[in-house]
């Protein structure tokens, strides 16, 4: 596929710094090959150290470049505008779940909470678990655009005990679009809405990856019975 072309992009979001026209929830979904019809508790925390540390805000998930090489943050419009990053994660999550039969509890814990105390959380509602650690989640669009992320999922019973633990990490180089939109149309309102769009369908191959994965997916199907 074709390298993301973003030479535009600092006079596309100077052009639309003043729009927020909305971005329709779940307009793209990671999807569970098998049905769950189960009610299941869904939470991902922010372990990024630059969120941890005050140096970006929660809603921060990367950088886009001008044609001079300077770096902008894109601020997702309404109804996510500063929604943080890990709860449009657990909504995306959420989305897959309630898909596939599913019933659905998001729960938002303080960002650097530690795994454990996570877990005794999410065990109080005597309910089986998903729960999302993200230590690194960052993309950089420039001349050579990128994605660097580690993920650590948990399956959680019931219980509170851990069905498994596994980690999802990688530095994505020369990430490229999926077609289905371009970045590059005409009207600005669309481009604006095409990048968000184009970035989501990132994230979404990345849950699709860990919600499919066999041991997750075996461990999932195991919350069933």
């Amino acid at each position: 596929m074709k390298k993301i072309c973003l030479s535009l992009l600092c006079f596309l979001l100077t052009a639309l710094a003043a729009c927020t026209s909305a971005f329709p929830p779940n307009t793209n979904i990671p999807h569970l090959t098998e049905s769950f019809e189960k009610e299941v508790t869904v939470s991902i925390i922010d372990h990024r150290e630059f969120i941890l540390n005050g140096d970006k805000e929660p809603w921060f998930e990367g950088i886009i470049r001008s044609g001079f090489g300077i770096p902008m943050s894109l601020e997702r419009p309404e109804p996510y505008k500063e929604q943080s990053f890990a709860a449009y994660l657990a909504s995306l999550t959420k989305g897959a779940f309630e898909e596939s039969g599913g019933k659905v509890n998001v729960v938002e814990i303080p960002m650097g909470t530690d795994a454990d105390t996570s877990i005794n959380i999410l065990s109080q509602d005597k309910r089986p678990a998903l729960l999302g650690i993200m230590r690194k989640s960052r993309y950089d669009l420039g001349s050579a655009p990128e994605y660097e992320y580690d993920f650590r999922f948990i399956v959680v019973g019931k219980n509170g005990r851990k069905i498994v633990d596994k980690t999802f990490a990688n530095l994505e180089i020369d990430i490229t679009p999926v077609n289905n939109y371009n970045i590059m149309h005409n009207n600005w309102n669309i481009q604006y809405h095409n990048l968000n769009y184009m970035i989501t369908e990132i994230y979404v191959q990345i849950l699709n990856n860990v919600l499919n994965d066999p041991e997750i997916g075996t461990a999932l199907q195991e919350l069933k019975n």
